[in-house]
């Protein structure tokens, strides 16, 4: 059962907690598969969402001036943005 759809939409502002790394990692260099194991289990402020639905995070507090692209099943939603 994909669990991700049962999930709301994750929407820019949201704080996403990342659960799991894509498959994909496999085939990328160390550093960037050593960097999506160090994020895994903290929480970051979603930056945005591409037409495709994979999640712009900025994870500079676990390694400085880096973004992520993530997909929706690898996160759950921590806590909505605050509206105002």
């Amino acid at each position: 059962m994909n669990t991700a759809a049962r999930q709301p939409k994750v929407k820019r502002g949201d704080v996403v907690r990342i659960i799991g790394v894509p498959p994909q990692i496999k085939g990328m260099p160390r550093e960037t598969r050593s960097l999506f194991r160090r994020c895994l289990d903290h929480t970051f402020v979603v930056a945005g969402v591409s037409k495709e639905g994979l999640i712009e995070l900025d994870v500079s507090k676990v390694k400085r001036l880096n973004t992520i692209w993530i997909e929706p099943e690898c996160v759950r939603i921590f806590r909505h943005r605050t509206r105002g």
